[in-house]
C-alpha cells in the first residue's frame, strides 16, 4: 500500500521500492507488530494510505469513481480509529493546496471554497464529528479511538515534547542502550529543544522553495514533512509531557512520512551519485535490522510469563487486599521493570483482585515525581504534610530483577519522595511538568 501511495505521490516507482524496503525493515512503530493489542494500528495505516492513494488518483483524473472510492475508504478509516484519523483532514487540504498551486492556478484559496468535492469532504467530517459527540452525550462513552484526555490544558512549553518525539525517529537507534534511563533523557533535552526549532524551520524552508519554484520534489518534501507533523498530533495530545520512542505504536503513522522522506533523499542523491546512494541505502537497512533485533531481544526479557507472575505475586502479597488507590513505585532491571510490570499493571491487578476498575485500585509508575504529582492533587503539598500523613499514604516501592526476584524498598524510597517535596514550589512545578491531573505510565 505504501508503495502505491509513494509511487503516485512522487511519480517514481523506484522511490516506492526504496520506501517499501526501508519500511518493512524499520524499527519505527515496531510495537504495533510485537504487541497483539496494537495490530489495529496497521488497519488504520492501510486505510489511511489507501484513502490517500485514491485521493491522489482523484486529483489527477477528477473522476467521480475515484472520488466515491476515496469517500468509502475514508469512512472506513475514520470508523476504524477517529482519534488517529482526524489529522487526515489537514493532509487532504494540504494535498489540494499543493496540487492546485503546482498547476499554476491563481487564487488557490478561492479554489478551496469553490471546489464541490472539498465541501463534501468538509461536510463528511462535520457529520462524523457530530455523530461522535452525540455518541458521547447519548451513550455516555467515548468513541475517540486512541486519543486520551489526560490533561485539562496543554501549555505551549510541551511543544518540545511534540518535536522531541519526532526527533526520536532519528535518534532512537543511537539511544538504544539507555532507552529507559531517565538520566539519558535529561542529557538529550538540548537536542530535543533544538529539534523544536530546526524541524519546523526545515519544513518552512522546503515549503518556501516549493512556492518559489513550483518544484515537484519540493512539493513531495513538503507533503511528507507535513504528514509527519499532523499525524504526530494525536500522540502529543495523549502524551503531552513525554518523549515517545520511535518503536512505540503511536509513531507508526508519523513514521510512515519520515521513511518516505528518507526514500526521497536516497532517490535524489542517486541521481547525482549512485554509488554513494547505494551505500547510504545499505547502511540504513543495516541500522534498521540491528535496531529491530535489539528490541526483539529486549522484549524477550519481559515476555516470560513465569517471571512476570513471580513479580506480581510478590507485589500483590505486599499490598493489603482491601487497600485502594495504592501508589506503587517500581524500579530495577530494565526492560522488565518498565514494560513487564509498569505497562501491564492494570491487567494484572484486575485479574488478581477481580476488580473492574483497576485504576482505582492501583496507580503505578517508574517515575517517583509522577506519584508525587498525584499526592499534590490529594492535598499533600509540602514535606511537612508528607511526613505527617506517612502512615496513610498507601505508598509502596519495589526493586525488580530480571529473574523475577522482587524486593520491597518502600522505606528506602520514602526519603527520595520527601526530597521531591523539599524543592521550592514543588507541587506547582510538578503540575506544570506532568499535568493538571495524574497520568500514570499504565494509562498509556
Amino acid at each position: 500500500m505504501g508503495y502505491l501511495f509513494l509511487a503516485k505521490l512522487t511519480k517514481s516507482k523506484l522511490i516506492g521500492v526504496i520506501f517499501s524496503l526501508l519500511f518493512v525493515t524499520s524499527y519505527i512503530g515496531l510495537m504495533a507488530t510485537t504487541w497483539a493489542s496494537s495490530h489495529v494500528v496497521y488497519v488504520d495505516l492501510i486505510l489511511i494510505i489507501l484513502a490517500s492513494y485514491q485521493y491522489l488518483l482523484y486529483l489527477s483524473a477528477k473522476t467521480k469513481r475515484n472520488f466515491i472510492l476515496f469517500l468509502i475508504i475514508l469512512a472506513l478509516a475514520v470508523i476504524s480509529d477517529p482519534g488517529r484519523a482526524f489529522p487526515f483532514a489537514g493532509v487532504l487540504v494540504f494535498l489540494f493546496l499543493i496540487d492546485t498551486y503546482r498547476r499554476s492556478e491563481k487564487n488557490i484559496f478561492r479554489q478551496i471554497f469553490r471546489n464541490k468535492e472539498l465541501r463534501k469532504i468538509a461536510i463528511y467530517f462535520s457529520v462524523t464529528l457530530v455523530v461522535l459527540i452525540g455518541w458521547k452525550v447519548l451513550v455516555g462513552k467515548d468513541y475517540t479511538g486512541a486519543i486520551g484526555r489526560p490533561h485539562k490544558s496543554i501549555p505551549f512549553e510541551t511543544l518540545k515534547y511534540f518535536f522531541g518525539s519526532i526527533a526520536n525517529l532519528i535518534f532512537d537507534p543511537f539511544l538504544r542502550p539507555s532507552e529507559f534511563a531517565l538520566e539519558s533523557i535529561k542529557q538529550m533535552e538540548g537536542a530535543y529543544f533544538l529539534s523544536a526549532i530546526i524541524l519546523p524551520v526545515i519544513w518552512l524552508v522546503g515549503l518556501y522553495r516549493f512556492i518559489k519554484t513550483r518544484s515537484h520534489w519540493w512539493s513531495v518534501f513538503s507533503v511528507l514533512f507535513f504528514w509527519v507533523f499532523v499525524f504526530n498530533i494525536p500522540s502529543w495530545l495523549n502524551y503531552p509531557r513525554s518523549y515517545i520512542a520511535a518503536t512505540h505504536r503511536y509513531m507508526t503513522l508519523p513514521g510512515f512520512g519520515f521513511i518516505g522522506l528518507l526514500a526521497l533523499a536516497i532517490y535524489l542523491i542517486q541521481k547525482k551519485n549512485r554509488p554513494f546512494a547505494v551505500l547510504l541505502f545499505i547502511a540504513m537497512l543495516f541500522i534498521n535490522i540491528l535496531t529491530v533485533n535489539f528490541y526483539l531481544k529486549q522484549e524477550e526479557a519481559f515476555r516470560d510469563e513465569k517471571t512476570i507472575s513471580r513479580v506480581w505475586a510478590t507485589i500483590n502479597k505486599s499490598i493489603p487486599q482491601q487497600e485502594e488507590q495504592s501508589l506503587v513505585y517500581v524500579t530495577g532491571d530494565e526492560p522488565l521493570a518498565t514494560y513487564g510490570i509498569d505497562y501491564t499493571a492494570f491487567g494484572a491487578i484486575a485479574l488478581m483482585r477481580g476488580t473492574k476498575n483497576p485504576s482505582e485500585t492501583i496507580r503505578i509508575s517508574n517515575d517517583l515525581e509522577k506519584l508525587a504529582n498525584l499526592l499534590c492533587h490529594q492535598g499533600i503539598n509540602s514535606e511537612k504534610l508528607l511526613k505527617e500523613k506517612q502512615g496513610f499514604l498507601r505508598f509502596h516501592a519495589f526493586y525488580i530483577k530480571n529473574n523475577g526476584e522482587t524486593r520491597d524498598i518502600t522505606q528506602a524510597e520514602l526519603l527520595p519522595l520527601e526530597m521531591v517535596f523539599q524543592k521550592k514550589d514543588a507541587c506547582s512545578n510538578l503540575r506544570k511538568k506532568y499535568g493538571d491531573i495524574y497520568v500514570g505510565e499504565t494509562t498509556k
